[in-house]
C-alpha cells in the first residue's frame, strides 16, 4: 500500500508540481532574458537556482527511501521531518528572493503550491501510521523541557507530525505575510490586486485546515469503531470524509430537484466546494463565502480535538523520556554453598 501510494499520489504530486514550476520560471525567465540586455546576469543564477532544486529533489527522495526501509521501531521521521523543513525554507528563501529583485509577485505562486501539497499529502500519509512510542525512541528523548518540546514535532507520532506540518503552513503564511508588507512599502507596485489577497491567505489556507481537520476525524473514526484494526483506515475514512458528503449532497439534490447544485454555493464543510466558490463567485460572495467556509472549518477543528481528547492526552503524556521501572519482586538471594550429612564443610584437598 505504501508503494502504491507512493508511487500514484506522492509520486505525481510532486513531479507535477515540479513540471508546472520549473515550466513557468523557466519560460518566465528565459523569454525575458533573451530579449535584454542582461541576458547571462539573469539566465545563469537561473540555472544555478535549477541545479540546487534539483539536488534538493534528490535529497528529499533519498530521505522518503530511507524513511520507508527503516524500522518502525526506530526513529525514522526524525531525518525526514528535519530535511523537508529544510527544504521548505529553501523553497521560501529562493522564490521569494526571486520574486523580489524580478518584481514579479506570481513568483511566490510556487511557494504556495508546494509548501500547500506538501502539507496536505503529509497528513494524508502520516495518520496511517503507528501512535505509540518504542523504547528505543523514548531512549533519544531530550530530558530538558525547551529541547523536549521542540523534539515533539519532529518525533514519532501521529498528532506530532499534524502539528509539525500544521506549523509549517503557518509558518510559510507568516513569511508570506511579512513579504507582503516589505512588498507594499518599498516596491513600486502592489502585491497582487486586492480581490486576490484573500484567496492567498484565507483560499490555500482552508484546504490545510480541512485537510487538519479530516484527518482528526479519520482518527477518531479509527479508534472508535475499528480500534484492532490497521491505522491505514484512517487514511481511507480521510478521502471518504471528503468525498462521500458531497456525493450524496449532489445525488439527493439530483434527485428532488432535477438540476445539478450550482457551482457558486457555498457548502460548509466540504472542501471540493472551495475550488468552486473561488472559481465561479464574485469578488463580494467570493469573500463572504471563503470566511463562511473558515468558521466551519474552525468549527470542524474544535469538534474533531474534543472527540480525540483522550488520545490528543496520550500522545502528549507518553513524550517523555524512557525510564526503567523498578522491579516489584527484589531478586533472591544466591544459595548457601552445601554442605556434607553433618552440616560439615566438604574436606579441602592438599594440593601440595
Amino acid at each position: 500500500m505504501k508503494i502504491l501510494a507512493a508511487l500514484f499520489v506522492g509520486g505525481n504530486a510532486i513531479f507535477t508540481s515540479i513540471w508546472i514550476v520549473g515550466g513557468a520560471v523557466a519560460g518566465s525567465v528565459i523569454t525575458r532574458g533573451l530579449s535584454s540586455a542582461n541576458f547571462w546576469e539573469e539566465f545563469i543564477p537561473f540555472v544555478a537556482t535549477y541545479l540546487v532544486d534539483f539536488l534538493i529533489l534528490a535529497g528529499l527522495l533519498y530521505q522518503v527511501a530511507v524513511a520507508f526501509i527503516t524500522p518502525s521501531s526506530a526513529n525514522r521521521s526524525l531525518p525526514l521531518r528535519r530535511y523537508v523543513t529544510f527544504m521548505s525554507a529553501a523553497m521560501i528563501i529562493q522564490f521569494l528572493l526571486w520574486s523580489w529583485f524580478e518584481q514579479e509577485e506570481e513568483f511566490v505562486i510556487p511557494i504556495i503550491l508546494g509548501i500547500g501539497a506538501i502539507s496536505v499529502l503529509g497528513m494524508f500519509f502520516c495518520i496511517g501510521g503507528r501512535d505509540d512510542l518504542s523504547i528505543r525512541v523514548k531512549r533519544t528523548i531530550p530530558t530538558s523541557p525547551f529541547r523536549r518540546f521542540i523534539a515533539f514535532f519532529f518525533y514519532n507520532g501521529t498528532l506530532s507530525c499534524l502539528l509539525w506540518l500544521l506549523i509549517l503552513w503557518l509558518a510559510t503564511m507568516t513569511c508570506l505575510f511579512g513579504f507582503n508588507v516589505l512588498w507594499d512599502n518599498y516596491q513600486t507596485g502592489t502585491f497582487f490586486h486586492e480581490s486576490e489577497i484573500l484567496n492567498i491567505y484565507v483560499g490555500s489556507s482552508l484546504y490545510v485546515l480541512y485537510a487538519f481537520a479530516y484527518a482528526l476525524l479519520g482518527v477518531w473514526l479509527h479508534r472508535t469503531f475499528f480500534p484492532k484494526r490497521t491505522p491505514k483506515l484512517a487514511t481511507l475514512f480521510l478521502v471518504l470524509l471528503i468525498i462521500l458528503p458531497f456525493l450524496f449532497l449532489m445525488i439527493f439534490y439530483f434527485i428532488f430537484t432535477q438540476k445539478m447544485i450550482a457551482e457558486d454555493w457555498v457548502l460548509p464543510g466540504m472542501v471540493i466546494n472551495v475550488g468552486m466558490v473561488m472559481a465561479n463567485s464574485n469578488d463580494d460572495e467570493r469573500n463572504l463565502h471563503l470566511m463562511v467556509h473558515l468558521g466551519s472549518v474552525l468549527f470542524m477543528i474544535l469538534v474533531a480535538l474534543a472527540l480525540n481528547f483522550k488520545w490528543l492526552k496520550t500522545q502528549i503524556t507518553q513524550f517523555r523520556p524512557y525510564e526503567r521501572k523498578p522491579e516489584s519482586n527484589p531478586p533472591l538471594p544466591p544459595p548457601p554453598p552445601s554442605t556434607g550429612p553433618n552440616n560439615e564443610l566438604p574436606p579441602v584437598l592438599d594440593r601440595g
